[in-house]
């Protein structure tokens, strides 16, 4: 089931599809293709249906992590080390609390 979740101020739907599915989307041909994928023109975050619930979590994240970095307009620095450790401190927060109402949406499907 889709549900609706906002990170920062950006409503986002996340949606649980095949992966064929998501590789149409990502023009991805190869055999085992994208598991997720952060669409930040419609606010979608697709994720592959089949994946065990813990995988299905972390893909979420994954996704979630593309959503701040393009919404923040962080996507013309550098990614090292030092990004990181510059990122995560600033963000931890709001993705802690995504991962709560993930779970707690998730429950109640």
């Amino acid at each position: 089931m889709d549900f609706k979740i906002n990170i920062y101020q950006n409503e986002y739907t996340v949606k649980f599809v095949n992966r064929l599915e998501i590789n149409k989307v990502t023009n991805n041909n190869t055999s085992d293709g994208n598991i997720g994928c952060c669409m930040t023109s419609t606010q979608d975050i697709l994720i592959d249906k089949d994946l065990h619930p813990q995988k299905k979590e972390s893909t979420f994240m994954h996704e979630v992590v593309h959503a701040i970095i393009y919404d923040l307009a962080y996507g013309e620095v550098s990614f090292d080390e030092e990004w990181l450790c510059d990122f995560l401190p600033l963000h931890t927060e709001e993705l802690e609390r995504l991962r709560k109402e993930y779970r707690t949406k998730k429950e109640k499907q």
